[in-house]
């Protein structure tokens, strides 16, 4: 049913249905409703031409400083920027708009001080004006597939040039650089004792020290430094409850049990027994 309305902009009564309205203001017309919000947007100072213009609500404030390209054109073609030159150490002026390219004061300069490398990828020669380290002369070469020998298992593994990672899963990282004192001494104590064990497996989010598939054990190697922590134990009471769900049995050893127990040996046995034992 059509009703009557006041206009925000012109205050004048108009005729119109309901859904007509938008938002919390009403206007009776398109032409209004701009020169609304042209009234009550910001007023900038452009830095070329002086004129003043209102400000794109959408947009930052440090990124509406000219009222159009062309004065922005403009601008950085008349400033320059004082720039030391990485050969001579000699100070130029450059134009702003070219500041980015302009490294050197000078083309002898350029040709004096700029490297001549050889790409490892593909043996090109190329020319490089930066002080920075590049191995590559394109992205094509950078990127290109490469096999690399996995520095944990020595097994062959597919990355790109250009990428330093050195280890073919993050079973092999952990196991290489992240494995702890404790982690080593309960190593060979189950080796000591013959149980067949497999080091550094992830299930679903988590990562187990040692599982021992036979009887269906997840032995966790926890310092008790990290492992006291609130926030840690939070973390170790999901995992727990992930796998136990999942039918592993968890069990913990701390390195003040083993620090502070005579018989190490005899200790993980029971650790390891008794879960067997409450299972049959």
């Amino acid at each position: 049913m059509p009703q009557t309305f006041i206009c925000d902009h012109c205050q004048s009564c108009f005729t119109a249905s309901k859904s007509s309205r938008t938002g919390k203001r009403t206007f009776c017309s398109v032409a209004c409703k701009k020169a609304y919000t042209a009234d009550r947007r910001p007023k900038l100072i452009c830095l070329q031409c002086g004129k003043e213009f209102a400000r794109d609500i959408s947009r930052p404030i440090g990124k509406t400083t000219f009222c159009s390209r062309t004065c922005l054109k403009e601008y950085y073609k008349t400033t320059n920027t004082t720039k030391i030159c990485p050969g001579c150490d000699k100070q130029f002026i450059t134009a702003n708009l070219k500041s980015r390219s302009n490294q050197y004061c000078s083309r002898a300069c350029r040709a004096k001080f700029s490297r001549d490398i050889v790409c490892e990828a593909c043996g090109k020669t190329f020319h490089f004006n930066s002080n920075k380290v590049r191995r590559y002369c394109s992205r094509e070469c950078a990127y290109q597939p490469f096999f690399r020998d996995c520095s944990g298992c020595g097994q062959s593994f597919q990355t790109y040039r250009s990428c330093q990672r050195r280890y073919c899963s993050n079973r092999c990282s952990r196991m290489r650089k992240g494995r702890s004192k404790l982690e080593v001494t309960i190593k060979d104590l189950l080796q000591r004792i013959g149980v067949t064990h497999i080091e550094q497996v992830k299930i679903a989010t988590y990562w187990v020290d040692f599982l021992i598939p036979e009887q269906r054990i997840a032995l966790e190697a926890d310092g008790i430094y990290w492992h006291s922590r609130p926030e840690r134990q939070e973390s170790d009471a999901r995992k727990t409850a992930l796998l136990e769900k999942r039918g592993w049995c968890v069990v913990h050893i701390t390195d003040l049990e083993l620090k502070h127990e005579p018989f190490p040996v005899q200790l993980l046995k029971e650790r390891i027994t008794i879960p067997r034992l409450m299972a049959g």
